[in-house]
C-alpha cells in the first residue's frame, strides 16, 4: 500500500463510527459489492449494514454507486456500491 493510501485510510477512520469504518473497510475489500456480500463478509444482518452505506453515501460521500448487476449472494439484481478516493 503507498504511502498517501495509508494517510487517506487514516483520515477517514477517525472521521466514520466504528461501525462505518468497518462497513467502509469491508466495501474496499471486496468492491465492486451488494448489502447483501457486505453482510455476508461481515457476518451481520443486512439492516445493520444498509443505514451505515446510507450514511457512506449521503452524509460521508465515501461510497458511490457502482452499476447493477446479479448479486452473487442472493442470485437477485442488486445494486452494487464502490468506495470513492
Amino acid at each position: 500500500m503507498q504511502q498517501t493510501s495509508l494517510e487517506a485510510y487514516k483520515e477517514i477512520s477517525s472521521e466514520l463510527s466504528s461501525r462505518c469504518f468497518q462497513v467502509y473497510k469491508a466495501i474496499r475489500e471486496i468492491e465492486p459489492c451488494t448489502l447483501a456480500m457486505i453482510s455476508k463478509r461481515m457476518n451481520l444482518p443486512i439492516n445493520c449494514i444498509t443505514g451505515r452505506v446510507f450514511e457512506l453515501r449521503c452524509k460521508y460521500k465515501k461510497v458511490a454507486y457502482a452499476g447493477t448487476n446479479i448479486c452473487p449472494v442472493t442470485k437477485h439484481k442488486a445494486m452494487f456500491w464502490r468506495t470513492i478516493n
